[in-house]
């Protein structure tokens, strides 16, 4: 008889959704070796709940020919804090333990999804890419073969006209196999409790939270705040591997940063309706180390801060910062924004010279602008708009702009010179014989409505009784 390992750590006994108190052993290294497998039924409930309830149990992938082999190598591998249980190889909860491998660590078929593979004979198959070979299927074909973790393997093709012939036409039998050879086996996964979500990113992309347990200050991993919340993790796997991972929040279809395989994992996500946002609202859980009296928060990207709730929620987005990569919040709570009064990191933030003071970026993008004249940071609300479309500091045109008499307009004097009518009104150079003409008869400029034609050029319509009664060489002379 073989024997297999089962370890679970001590901060799975805390999960919520755990329906009963089970009662829990722990055996000396010398009990354990002499006892050999564990038997008792106290025992096999707590194994057989603790894989059926979702959160999951870690085996070791080891088989030993003895106990005392098994026990010996727990010893050494094993975390300190687990419960570690030998057990038989030979196990009749063997669908437990592949339903817990084809939930967490097998690369499902294509087709697992498909309502025509949901029948009684298959059931227990747990067809997956197998090992070494990802051309070919492993399944299950029965008892003695799960008791003893032995699978078939086969060919996509051959598995499926055997089992599901009689509901797949030739044609839809080849179009699964050529997915299965063309490797196009992605379908985003969505892990949902605080072990699948633990998993996925220890397998998965490198991040500062896709570390071990051993990693961090806390005393469970920081991502178990996401578990049984308002977020999940999707994912994809190519050939048992996780590539890409994000957080989602699915009420919303919001998508987070996607960590590792980009080009596959977001047109997946596109497809089923999501799309980029930072998850801001969106509940996690409160878990507070009851030693230390803190709260146990992963980084939370795009965002950075969280706010507490209750007693058992918090939620992304918030008054309290979430950016460190030690497990834990930090005291700091991060900068307050005079504009919108919520808190950002300091690097997040712009000075806006109109207002005297920093915004965040947000802030910043959406009510400010870079004013190429003035050369400064402005609020929209300290500005003008220029005749040419340009927005500018409001401070900078009253130095350096006027308002045009003829248009209306605003300009700046160092782009578009200005000129001073009659009445000593400002208006746009532009304009000069555009619009705008200089009288004969004084040498001021008059709009063109205001002026009559005359021999030798233009007199203002206040001025032509006195231009007519100068003599003709006067005139000349003025023209």
């Amino acid at each position: 008889m073989a024997y297999m390992i089962q370890t679970m750590g001590f901060y799975r006994y805390q999960e919520e959704h755990l329906k009963v108190t089970p009662r829990y052993y722990s055996y000396s290294r010398e009990d354990a070796v002499a006892q050999g497998p564990i038997k008792k039924p106290e025992e096999c409930e707590l194994t057989a709940l603790h894989c059926w309830d979702e959160t999951g149990t870690v085996y070791c992938p080891k088989r030993f020919a003895t106990a005392k082999e098994a026990w010996q190598w727990a010893i050494v591998h094993a975390s300190p804090h687990d419960l570690v249980l030998v057990v038989p190889y030979d196990d009749p909860r063997w669908m437990a333990r592949e339903a817990d491998l084809f939930r967490c660590v097998y690369d499902r078929a294509p087709w697992h999804n498909e309502p025509w593979v949901q029948r009684e004979e298959t059931s227990f198959h747990f067809p997956h890419v197998a090992k070494g070979d990802p051309t070919k299927l492993a399944y299950t074909p029965d008892e003695a073969k799960g008791r003893q973790d032995i699978q078939v393997v086969t060919r996509p093709g051959r598995y499926l006209r055997k089992f599901y012939g009689d509901v797949l036409t030739n044609d839809e039998i080849e179009h699964w196999t050529q997915k299965w050879a063309a490797g196009e086996i992605i379908e985003v996964e969505f892990a949902k409790t605080p072990d699948e979500i633990q998993y996925v990113y220890e397998e998965g992309p490198n991040s500062c939270m896709s570390h071990s347990l051993s990693d961090y200050d806390s005393p469970c991993h920081p991502v178990r705040v996401y578990g049984n919340s308002d977020v999940q993790l999707a994912y994809i796997k190519r050939y048992g591997r996780i590539t890409a991972r994000a957080l989602v929040w699915p009420e919303k279809m919001q998508i987070s940063r996607i960590y590792g395989d980009e080009g596959r994992l977001r047109p997946k996500l596109e497809e089923l309706g999501y799309s980029d946002g930072d998850l801001r609202g969106a509940r996690i859980r409160r878990i507070t180390d009851p030693n230390e009296g803190r709260l146990v928060m992963p980084y939370i990207d795009k965002v950075y801060t969280y706010e507490e709730l209750d007693d058992d929620w918090c939620c992304i987005g918030g008054s309290c910062q979430a950016e460190e990569t030690t497990g834990y919040s930090s005291e700091y709570a991060g900068d307050i924004c005079p504009h919108c009064g919520e808190r950002h990191r300091p690097d997040d933030f712009t000075y806006i010279d109109s207002e005297g003071e920093s915004w965040c970026d947000d802030c910043a993008e959406e009510h400010s602008f870079y004013c190429g004249y003035s050369q400064e940071q402005v609020s929209y609300e300290c500005s003008v708009t220029l005749a040419n479309g340009d927005d500018c500091s409001e401070a900078y045109f009253n130095q350096y702009g006027y308002t045009c008499a003829i248009d209306d307009e605003r300009y700046i004097e160092e782009r578009d010179p200005c000129a001073i009518l009659h009445d000593g009104e400002v208006f746009c150079a532009a304009y000069i014989d555009n619009g705008v003409t200089k009288c004969l008869y004084d040498g001021e400029y008059y709009p063109d409505i205001d002026m009559t034609q005359v021999e030798g050029g233009w007199v203002a319509d206040c001025n032509l009784d006195f231009w007519n009664e100068l003599s003709e060489q006067e005139q000349q002379i003025a023209a």
